[in-house]
């Protein structure tokens, strides 16, 4: 096995965990956003690319 792809998935799966806490700090300061607003702004971001 390639020790530089373990290293990479790592890097990642933290990439995506920092993104994760970064989006969950951005939802509780807007805490006047329902979960339905942000459903549709996640969809219409998806719906972009």
């Amino acid at each position: 096995m390639d020790d530089g792809s373990s290293d990479r998935t790592v890097e990642l799966l933290r990439n995506i965990s920092a993104s994760a806490e970064y989006q969950n700090t951005i939802l509780n300061q807007m805490g006047k956003a329902s979960a339905l607003n942000f459903g549709i702004a996640l969809r219409l971001i998806c719906d972009l690319y």
